[in-house]
């Protein structure tokens, strides 16, 4: 018997031309509540995890991506939620919402040339929902106009204004569940509204997109694929969410956490939660054929590592 001759690979790994990088930032739920039962004293602990946070502002950073999605749930908003609220939640706007205009200063800083967009979730939507409700005459209110300037962007009272998107270039998209933004033709990002507490919620997306689609709103990681034969030929579609940078440890306000008496919540890691952060190469619109690679980074325990790097 002869020898096999060894056939020669013909492929070449090679920097991707027009390719571009962009991050998916998900449900960061930023947030916080009060651990002291001493009425004299106020001991603010984080709901969202600065750990996290510190990870993906990293990560950034590192890679100067021309895109950044924050797709949605980046506040939490407890108190003007319709659920029952604890004492440990209370008055805790204000701080929320400096941290979330500081993140955003953050990010910034950390992309000076990213275009930067935040998809509306539900737990933004709180707010409008709140005033709806509440105080139906301040929908809408702008800042007062003088002579020779043109109106106000934003309400007063909005997510917008109130974390001062313009000073730090954010494009925010509002109209929840609706609104979603196109990374090419073939992939966009929504906050989502669709959940499936016992299995993959990409399982309840994929059997209706013609596009492969980043959601958030579970707090888990997934990423799942389902391939059709069309008239066209075979197509395969995407349907991935990139976890939470929340705590996972009980201290966000949800069905399966629990209060102790006075109000705090108990932390026991009762929820079914990943961290992590997505990572996506692709062709922008008009370029080839506007395909594009998922990459998912795991962040456990306040640690990560990513093409190498921890």
């Amino acid at each position: 018997m002869g020898k096999l001759k060894r056939q020669k690979s013909k492929t070449k790994s090679r920097t991707p031309k027009g390719m571009e990088t962009a991050v998916i930032i998900p449900d960061i739920q930023v947030g916080y509540y009060d651990y002291s039962i001493e009425p004299t004293i106020v001991d603010l602990q984080p709901i969202h995890d600065e750990k996290a946070i510190s990870i993906g502002l990293a990560v950034i950073s590192d890679l100067q991506p021309e895109l950044i999605v924050m797709n949605g749930d980046n506040l939490d908003f407890e108190e003007v939620g319709k659920y029952d609220k604890s004492k440990a939640y209370e008055r805790m706007l204000q701080p929320a919402i400096d941290r979330m205009a500081e993140f955003l200063r953050q990010l910034r800083e950390a992309a000076p040339s990213a275009r930067i967009v935040w998809i509306e979730g539900n737990h933004e939507k709180r707010l409008q929902r709140y005033l709806n409700e509440r105080a139906p005459a301040l929908v809408g209110i702008r800042k007062g106009r003088v002579s020779g300037e043109g109106r106000a962007k934003y309400p007063v009272i909005s997510v917008s204004e109130l974390c001062r998107v313009e000073d730090f270039d954010v494009e925010y998209l509002v109209g929840y569940p609706a609104s979603r933004f196109s990374i090419n033709k073939n992939l966009y990002v929504i906050h989502g509204d669709k959940v499936n507490s016992s299995g993959s919620t990409a399982g309840k997306y994929l059997p209706s997109i013609s596009q492969s689609v980043i959601y958030g709103h579970i707090h888990r990681m997934e990423l799942s694929m389902v391939t059709r034969v069309t008239e066209q030929g075979s197509r395969t579609v995407m349907a991935a969410s990139f976890g939470t940078w929340c705590r996972t440890d009980g201290a966000v306000p949800s069905v399966k956490g629990g209060q102790d008496e006075d109000g705090r919540p108990v932390l026991q890691g009762v929820e079914n939660w990943q961290q992590g952060i997505g990572i996506i190469t692709y062709e922008p619109h008009g370029v080839g054929h506007e395909w594009f690679y998922p990459e998912l980074m795991w962040i456990i325990d306040g640690r990560a590592v990513f093409r190498g790097k921890e």
